[in-house]
């Protein structure tokens, strides 16, 4: 597992995470820190960041934790099935983060 940090967006090195990442460049984003947002906000901000990822050449999908609450094995098919390149947590709150991945 490899870890990189941004402060915003993709931050001043997206080319260090195409590095990492490599060619193939799947990438689950994940926005639940931003739970406690009015949805049309949260909305708001998910189109925003969602052009950091498209424009590095990232295939963007939003992975909402909320979806698979209380189905941990079908949020795991789906990770197996899909087979994501890097999964990314944007920015927000992440108390409310830490709840969505328990």
């Amino acid at each position: 597992m490899r870890l990189f940090l941004a402060s915003q967006g993709l931050g001043d090195h997206a080319d260090r995470l195409i590095e990492m990442v490599g060619d193939n460049k799947k990438a689950f984003v994940i926005f639940n820190a931003r739970d406690f947002s009015k949805p049309e906000k949260r909305a708001e901000v998910v189109a925003r960041d969602r052009k950091y990822f498209e424009n590095d050449g990232f295939e963007f999908i939003e992975l909402d934790l909320r979806d698979y609450f209380g189905k941990r094995d079908e949020l795991q098919k789906f990770i197996d099935e899909e087979k994501p390149d890097l999964i990314f947590g944007m920015g927000g709150n992440y108390f409310i983060l830490r709840k969505a991945f328990a």
